[in-house]
């Protein structure tokens, strides 16, 4: 009879495990319901936004400086075949336009914005916070997107308006006399 009882109880317990078994891999399963897999999930991987206007793709754009200039940073490729002029200019909350920028870019061009010194002269946003920003691309549109207004330091602190090109005036000429 003892043989019996051991018989079942090691039979109950080898049930047991596989019940519990089956319990804890449904109740984890059920975590992928709340909790999806990340790289699932699109996100931009930088310290900017990015958009797209007509052929245009602007990436990684922000600003940086702030209250007061404001140097457009990011990258803004030309996907088609034909020149686009991209113009960017803080919006302000009225719908309003204040100052702005302009670029050209040739079929499949790439460059880098900070480059170019596009500058925003008057940026009310302080670093940390975020300014509007109206960009058209003509032939493609206009969008209007949030940019981050970022502090020029760390690997920033080179991104900065440079002055403008200055020409060296020329010295008048001597008078010259006569005997």
């Amino acid at each position: 009879m003892n043989r019996h009882l051991l018989a079942s109880s090691r039979a109950g317990r080898v049930a047991a495990a596989s019940l519990s078994g089956l319990a804890v891999a449904g109740l984890t399963a059920g975590c992928m319901v709340f909790s999806p897999v990340q790289t699932t999930v699109m996100y931009d991987p930088a310290d900017g936004v990015s958009t797209s206007v007509g052929a245009v793709d602007l990436r990684d754009l922000s600003l940086v400086g702030g209250n007061g200039p404001a140097v457009i940073s990011g990258a803004a490729v030309n996907q088609g075949d034909s020149r686009i002029t991209v113009q960017v200019a803080q919006q302000a909350s009225d719908g309003s336009v204040a100052g702005g920028s302009e670029l050209e870019l040739g079929p499949r061009e790439q460059v880098d914005l900070a480059t170019r010194n596009l500058v925003l002269p008057n940026v009310a946003a302080k670093p940390g916070a975020v300014a509007t920003l109206r960009i058209t691309a003509d032939p493609g549109g206009t969008t209007i997107i949030t940019v981050p207004v970022l502090a020029a330091e760390g690997y920033y602190s080179t991104v900065t308006p440079t002055a403008p090109p200055t020409t060296a005036a020329t010295p008048a000429p001597a008078p010259t006399t006569t005997k």
